[in-house]
């Protein structure tokens, strides 16, 4: 009977204890990416982001962005374009949410800028032999600077040129100088000038130019004078 009765009074807690709320679970992070990567990553400077993101969870969550990219109260998911960071620099976008019973996950992504180019290297003029080729280049032009004089140059066409050509025989020093346009920063140590050959095994070619006044051509030998002007409009060989 003590049974019995000890039966009936326990029944209502165990039914209570079963009826009781399971602890609440930690709200989830399901999404959370930038640029659809969900860890660090390195872009281009100044390059847009879009950051998306989804949590889920048993209690209505507080979602907020935190870090240095980004902040303020989400919404439980979305998604947001922000500014990337700028040359060498780096942003941290976090994600941080909270329910009601005051659980909280987190998780951050690094996104950090790729350095700015030091500046441009010009393509390299090539000199096989006694043969000279001027690149063409969008970022540089070439001239030609007479005695090393590369502060006073006159413009030189992208091709293929005899040495003789542009030394009159070899007897003229000649340096062609890479001239960078304008916003055109040169890398630092970058090559910008190149001697033209001038020993005897490039003097004894024949060139010829075309003079600055007058449409007929000057053909040359070693030791030949010319005409200064003609000089300063050499043209690729054929």
């Amino acid at each position: 009977m003590r049974r019995l009765v000890l039966s009936l009074l326990l029944a209502p807690l165990l039914c209570l204890v079963g009826l009781a709320a399971p602890a609440s679970a930690a709200p989830v992070i399901q999404e959370f990416t930038v640029n659809g990567s969900s860890t660090d990553l390195t872009l281009q400077p100044g390059e847009e982001l879009d950051v998306v993101w989804d949590v889920t969870s048993t209690e209505t969550p507080t979602v907020t962005a935190t870090g240095t990219g980004w902040s303020g109260t989400l919404d439980p998911s979305g998604t947001q374009r922000v500014a990337g960071p700028e040359a060498g620099e780096s942003l941290t976008f976090g994600l941080e949410t909270t329910d009601s019973t005051g659980t909280t996950s987190a998780t951050t992504i690094t996104v950090t800028a790729q350095d700015e180019p030091d500046g441009v290297t010009p393509p390299p003029v090539v000199v096989q032999g006694c043969t000279v080729v001027v690149p063409r280049s969008d970022s540089f032009d070439y001239g030609l600077a007479y005695f090393g004089d590369t502060e006073d140059t006159e413009p030189i066409e992208a091709g293929t040129y005899r040495a003789s050509s542009l030394t009159f025989g070899g007897n003229i020093d000649v340096t062609i100088v890479a001239e960078p346009r304008a916003d055109v920063t040169v890398a630092d140590g970058a090559v910008t000038t190149w001697d033209v050959p001038s020993g005897e095994d490039c003097q004894s070619e024949l060139f010829s130019v075309s003079t600055a006044p007058c449409s007929f051509t000057v053909r040359c030998w070693p030791g030949a004078s010319v005409n200064w002007p003609s000089a300063r409009s050499a043209s690729p060989s054929p």
